[in-house]
Parts: C-alpha cells; sequence; structure tokens
C-alpha cells in the first residue's frame, strides 16, 4: 500500500483536524447528525482530550463525524479513503452508508469512494471500538453484562483508542493507476541492479522508469509497453547508505495512455548490503555497533496519536 503522494497526477486532502465525537450508549443513525456531540482532535487518542471519567475509560463503540468537500476535478478521477489507524475496529459511513470496515488498531486501511460521494460537502462518520478479547490484537479479557462491555487489557499500558493516525482522501486516474512500488535491488557495492516490483491496475499504453539522485538528477531511465520491461536498471556507481550519511535514490514510475501521463509516483530508496556473520552485523563490509531503544506511544493529551 503506497503511502498517498500529491504530484502531478494526484491529489491528496488531509481530513486532520477537529471532528465531532459520542459514546454510544444507544443505537445510532448513520444517516442522522450526532446528537449532542463533543469536539475531538484527529489524530489522537480520545482518553485524554477528556476530563469525564467515564468518557475516559470507556469500553465499547463510539463514534467520529466530520465532512469534507469534493470538487468536479476531484469527482472526474478515482478517491480512495485511507486511514493510517483506528484503535481497535472501525466501520466506515459515508453520506450514511457503510463504505468499509476494518478491524486491527495497527495497520492503515484503504476504502475507494466512487459511487458514494457526491459534488461539494460529504459527511463522514466512522463507528470506532476498543474492545478487545482473546481473538484481537493485542489480547484482552472481555465481558459483557447488560449490554455494558469490561476490558482487563493482557498488557501493562493503558489501552488507548481512537484515531491514531493521519486521515486522508487521496485520487488517482479512473483509466490506470499504480497500486505497489517494492524496490528490490542486487550490489556489489559499486555496480547495482534494480529490479522493480509494480502492480499496476488498468490498461496502459507505456510505463517508464526513472531512477533519480538525491538532487533530483536523473541517473537512469527504462521505459516499455508492459511492466516486464522496465526490469534490470542500472545503477553504474552507485552512492551507497550508510550510517550516519543515509543517501537515498528515488524510483520514479510513470504510466502513459497516447503520449499523456495519467499516473506517476516516486519511491525512495537507498542501496546497502546487510550481513550478519563472526557473531556481528556488517553494513557494506563494515561492522557496526548497534544500541537499541524504546518509544512508549504514551504522549499527554494524544495519548497514542501521532506527534505533530
Amino acid at each position: 500500500m503506497l503511502y498517498p503522494e500529491s504530484n502531478e497526477c494526484r491529489m491528496v486532502t488531509s481530513l486532520d483536524g477537529f471532528w465531532n465525537f459520542k459514546v454510544e450508549d444507544q443505537p445510532i443513525d448513520p444517516a442522522q447528525p450526532l446528537s449532542n456531540p463533543i469536539t475531538m482532535a484527529v489524530p489522537a487518542s480520545f482518553n485524554d482530550q477528556v476530563i469525564d471519567h467515564q468518557i475516559r475509560n470507556h469500553d465499547g463503540y463510539f463514534w467520529y463525524q466530520t465532512t469534507f468537500n469534493v470538487s468536479k476535478m476531484q469527482l472526474a478521477q478515482r478517491n480512495v479513503l485511507r486511514f493510517g489507524s483506528v484503535t481497535h475496529e472501525a466501520t466506515v459511513y459515508v453520506n450514511g452508508k457503510q463504505v468499509g470496515y476494518h478491524q486491527g488498531g495497527f495497520t492503515p486501511f484503504e476504502i475507494e469512494l466512487d459511487g458514494h460521494i457526491h459534488l461539494g460537502e460529504n459527511d463522514l462518520k466512522v463507528r470506532v471500538s476498543n474492545l478487545l478479547s482473546n481473538k484481537t490484537i493485542p489480547v484482552g479479557k472481555l465481558t459483557e453484562e447488560n449490554g455494558n462491555y469490561h476490558v482487563d487489557p493482557n498488557f501493562d499500558f493503558f489501552n488507548y483508542a481512537g484515531i491514531h493516525r493521519p486521515v486522508k482522501l487521496y485520487t488517482t486516474s479512473r483509466t490506470a493507476h499504480i497500486d505497489e512500488i517494492v524496490v528490490k535491488y542486487d550490489t556489489d557495492l559499486k555496480q547495482t541492479t534494480i529490479n522493480p516490483e509494480v502492480k499496476v491496475t488498468g490498461d496502459f499504453d507505456q510505463v517508464v522508469a526513472e531512477i533519480l539522485d538525491e538532487d533530483g538528477k536523473q541517473v537512469e531511465q527504462v521505459q516499455g509497453s508492459s511492466l516486464n520491461e522496465i526490469q534490470k536498471i542500472v545503477i553504474s556507481d552507485t552512492h551507497l547508505w550508510q550510517p550516519m550519511n543515509a543517501y537515498l535514490y528515488r524510483l520514479k514510475i510513470s504510466l502513459l495512455v497516447e503520449d499523456e501521463v495519467i499516473d506517476t509516483y516516486t519511491q525512495e530508496f537507498g542501496v546497502r548490503k546487510v550481513e550478519v556473520k563472526d557473531a556481528g552485523v556488517y553494513i557494506n563490509d563494515q561492522p557496526i555497533y548497534l544500541k537499541g531503544f524504546g518509544r512508549h506511544e504514551d504522549f499527554p493529551i494524544i495519548g497514542k496519536g501521532m506527534k505533530p
């Protein structure tokens, strides 16, 4: 899954900001506005944004709601809604209709919105659950009594929940679009052969693959009428990725129809050789000493949310 990128063929709109929020204490109709909502920042956990003890420690379901506008230019393209993380379960509604569902609070997911959006203002709601059981990751003990849930987490940190990563709406061409780019390579630390794995949906006439250096200068270019024809792109004098000098190349893939670029995407990558031998770790044939660290996503106010 490619991270949304704004370029000459793609538009990206951030839906981050202040959303409406409501704990589900009775059935909620996704086609109706949330009644008496409070304001909640996205992305962030909801727990530490409130002073109400019951809301902070609520186990069960809760709702987020916002609106977004769609222009004529956007409506003519393929529109995709991307959530970076919703903990732990999300059911997504657009204009009152369910358009997607995702379980797992630590992975991104996308939903195609064609046929679900219209020109102008559109309504977006997300029903979120923070419930855990022996079938979820992480696990917890779930009990229910008279419609009230209680979760005993099987871990030693707080069960933060909410929309934890950015929410983005992006567009691509409907004719053909790039779905995935994986940069694989073979190197002798001087010459490198790039073997990109590219996935495309739709039909195109030509595909162009360019290698750009850190200054944006073209190192190499190949093209053809199929993805098989852009294999084995050679960097003859490789600038290696090194510790404390993380040099990055960029692989730019472009799809053309009748000599017009209809989609393009640029993926960064570094070239290095990593080996484990002689009880040590070697990068580019040089030993390296590694030190670990612990990062706990537990910040004031935003909890497990992405820190700006």
